[in-house]
């Protein structure tokens, strides 16, 4: 996706990933390492779990393809030790920027395009022995929804609405629910939502299981997301069936979402 999308969304973005993700913390700080020494996160978005990595992490890198979100983060998280990088999360590859104790990315990876390769290209930033923790958005419009037009505007409204009131009641607060309203009405955001390929909650965990064997993969966040925590063996060598995959995916990458 264009970053063009992506900048307008900064100013009203932060409140919005502070109350969604809140619900995500007490799963993220089980998932990551206590320690490590190299840590990414891929679509850092405003930034709301970038201190925890610098906390865990002697070196974090974070990658976006919005400035204007990476000018949020880098306000947010601060923090020396982490390097702010604004770009393709696709032109992150082992030989610029090398492989990571942990891999981390939250609500960005749908935005890839095709899993096939997609998670591939993730997996290869996780070095032997590193961790890889995933949060990402499934497919929940119900049948009557996905054809579009009306119904899918209808749903999309009523999705909205819901949204500000769980955060209003959550968060004890009236500005906070108008906050989520405002962002999923805009019409970038309704924009990126429209184009987003989501995967549903089976498609997601074969094509996670078959990328990362033997991962942890979670349902119980949140109806609108699964997670993943894989650990990389020191000795493990990539699927030679991945070998035939040559397609070359959109030049496009997802925003910041955490």
């Amino acid at each position: 996706m264009p970053e063009a999308l992506f900048d307008p969304l900064a100013r009203i973005y932060g409140p919005f990933a502070e109350i969604t993700h809140a619900r995500y913390r007490p799963w993220v700080e089980s998932a990551v390492p206590a320690n490590g020494r190299r840590a990414i996160e891929l679509g850092c978005g405003s930034g709301q779990f970038l201190a925890l990595l610098a906390d865990r992490f002697e070196e974090v890198v974070a990658v976006d393809v919005s400035a204007a979100m990476i000018e949020t983060a880098r306000r947010r998280a601060g923090r020396r030790r982490i390097d702010y990088r604004v770009g393709d999360i696709r032109d992150a590859t082992p030989g610029r920027v090398g492989t990571f104790d942990l891999v981390f990315s939250v609500n960005t990876l749908h935005h890839l395009g095709d899993p096939r390769l997609s998670l591939p290209h993730v997996r290869d930033l996780v070095g032997p022995g590193g961790t890889l923790v995933v949060i990402d958005y499934v497919t929940s419009t119900p049948a009557w929804a996905r054809a579009g037009g009306p119904a899918y505007r209808l749903y999309r409204w009523a999705r909205g609405l819901d949204g500000a009131v769980r955060a209003g009641i959550a968060r004890r607060s009236v500005g906070d629910a108008r906050a989520m309203y405002r962002l999923r009405r805009d019409p970038h955001w309704r924009r990126l939502a429209a184009g987003a390929r989501t995967l549903d909650r089976e498609a997601f965990r074969r094509h996670y299981s078959e990328a990362f064997p033997g991962a942890r993969i979670s349902a119980g966040l949140d109806r609108s997301v699964c997670a993943v925590a894989w650990a990389r063996p020191a000795a493990w060598a990539r699927p030679d069936a991945e070998a035939a995959v040559i397609e070359t995916p959109p030049a496009a990458t997802g925003p910041g979402s955490s």
